[in-house]
């Protein structure tokens, strides 16, 4: 580029941002996970303290829209789409919890991530918990949204297997019916849509087969395996769907603590974002 082309381009540059404002950077990036599959992540912001974004089942990183541009200015933000989600490769063998912690500490690797706090919703969650341990010390803190309601409740393969199997024969039909249930009566149709649209658009043999893992999963193992405080944002309980958040029981496995939001459902977080960016930020400087 020639002296006068870019000196268009820093004036371009300044005049989109605003004189004397500061430039945060941005960037789209690929980290290689144990397994080789390819994961596509985004970075913005800077600081020593890296804020790790991970989403839940059958999303991606696009879910933390409202968050990650509220972050960027005092943080290094990072959010990922895990294999199967998104943008990533999808060729794995074995779908499991324990294989998207290494996804995630593969990212964290690849971005020389010494000081993390990782912010899971729902499976993300316990995929917070699997990195955590793989993570070692540079985790200083755990929060998950809406997950990790009872550390104790296992879900026994024999309930899973119709589940699975009904998502196999018509996993429209299953998604439509499982999204509307995660939204309270007269919830915001503009996010209900987009919740099943982009849960449509998601690799089906992907997101069906990662389903088996949480049969018999045992998350008061990975609590303890964690080494690291864990927080949560719940939504209060919205019967079947989002159960109640059992805080003393599962302060017998971990640093554990809870905050509940009222009036939402499964993604709180999109739907009322400036209340949940606040809590957020009250959990992270805890930290």
């Amino acid at each position: 580029m020639g002296y006068k082309a870019a000196a268009l381009a820093a004036m371009l540059l300044l005049g989109a941002c605003g004189e004397g404002e500061e430039v945060i950077p941005r960037s789209t990036s690929i980290a290689t996970s144990f397994d080789g599959n390819l994961i596509t992540y985004e970075t913005r912001g800077r600081g020593d303290t890296a804020l790790v974004f991970i989403h839940c089942w059958a999303c991606n990183r696009d879910f933390w829209r409202e968050q990650l541009p509220y972050f960027e200015g005092d943080y290094k933000v990072i959010a990922l789409d895990l294999p199967g989600h998104g943008s990533s490769g999808a060729q794995r063998a074995d779908w499991t919890i324990e294989a998207f912690g290494q996804d995630v500490k593969a990212v964290l690797d690849d971005q020389k991530v010494e000081n993390a706090i990782l912010i899971g919703h729902s499976m993300g969650g316990p995929i917070s918990l699997a990195a955590a341990k793989y993570l070692d010390d540079r985790v200083k803190g755990i929060i998950c949204v809406d997950s990790l309601h009872n550390l104790e409740r296992i879900t026994p393969a024999s309930t899973m297997a119709p589940f699975i199997e009904a998502m196999e024969k018509d996993y429209r039909a299953m998604m439509t019916n499982m999204s509307d249930a995660m939204f309270p009566k007269g919830g915001d149709a503009e996010i209900k849509a987009y919740v099943l649209e982009e849960a449509l658009g998601a690799d089906q043999a992907s997101v069906i087969a990662v389903m088996s893992d949480f049969a018999d999963l045992d998350l008061t193992v990975l609590a303890r395996e964690a080494k690291a405080p864990i927080r949560c944002i719940n939504a209060a309980p919205l019967p079947p769907a989002i159960p109640e958040t059992t805080i003393e029981t599962n302060q017998k496995y971990a640093d554990f603590d809870a905050v509940l939001m009222e009036g939402v459902g499964h993604y709180l977080h999109l739907e009322k974002p400036d209340a949940f960016n606040t809590q957020l930020t009250e959990i992270i400087e805890q930290f």
